[in-house]
């Protein structure tokens, strides 16, 4: 039977935390919880209140993939559940039945698209791209993270990985929940400016124009029991 590690990056979600945290316990087929701590609002006391969690706690900001590759450090499954930490309203069941998909069929890659998210979001293809809710396997994600990735990019450099692979399979599923705005964690001014920092990662990743190619390159299928 395969095993799977859930790896979940934080900053500064005290009082929100404990929501996905609880999903995540739920999931029987997870093996391993790891959170990679870098806050300063007392996330890490939250956090330490869940038995089945390993906390890996930094007193300084490392950044959305520099924390993710601190937890594959950790890792000891063959495959990794990537969420993040502000992830609210989690479907458990879709995301049991995802894991068991992953885990019983050749898929690379199985992407979680939010379903309760906005209209403009999925025109835009957002949902998709930008998701940070996904499985895959923890080597593949090993290789793609050991070249340098900045900041809010990850979830970019991990799609340009699959898109240079075509020969990888890759799906999607839809997923109860959404990440909580910025604005509404952090406040106006936190937020707009982690907001505008979040775009100029995602964007300047290798510049606007090749942005808009991913976006319109992005064919991945949604998974059905047909295939």
């Amino acid at each position: 039977m395969m095993t799977t590690t859930c790896i979940i990056p934080v900053y500064n979600e005290f009082g929100r935390i404990g929501s996905i945290l609880r999903s995540i316990e739920k999931l029987t087929a997870i093996d391993q919880i790891i959170c990679v701590d870098e806050s300063n609002d007392g996330s890490d006391r939250e956090i330490a209140n869940f038995s089945r969690v390993q906390l890996i706690h930094f007193t300084k900001r490392l950044g959305k993939a520099e924390a993710v590759k601190v937890g594959l450090k950790y890792c000891t499954s063959e495959n990794v559940l990537l969420m993040d930490s502000d992830f609210i309203g989690v479907g458990v069941d879709e995301l049991a039945r995802g894991i068991e998909i992953f885990e019983h069929n050749k898929i690379d890659m199985l992407v979680f698209r939010q379903k309760d998210n906005a209209q403009i979001y999925q025109l835009l293809k957002l949902d998709l791209t930008v998701s940070g809710e996904r499985i895959l396997k923890t080597k593949t994600l090993t290789e793609i993270i050991s070249t340098k990735v900045h900041g809010y990019q990850l979830e970019m450099h991990i799609n340009d990985y699959f898109i240079r692979h075509p020969e990888l399979a890759v799906y999607h599923l839809p997923l109860a929940g959404h990440n909580v705005f910025k604005f509404l964690r952090r406040g106006w001014k936190a937020g707009l400016k982690d907001g505008i920092t979040m775009m100029r990662d995602t964007i300047g990743y290798r510049g606007l124009r090749y942005y808009m190619n991913h976006v319109l390159t992005c064919h991945w299928k949604e998974w059905s029991e047909r295939q």
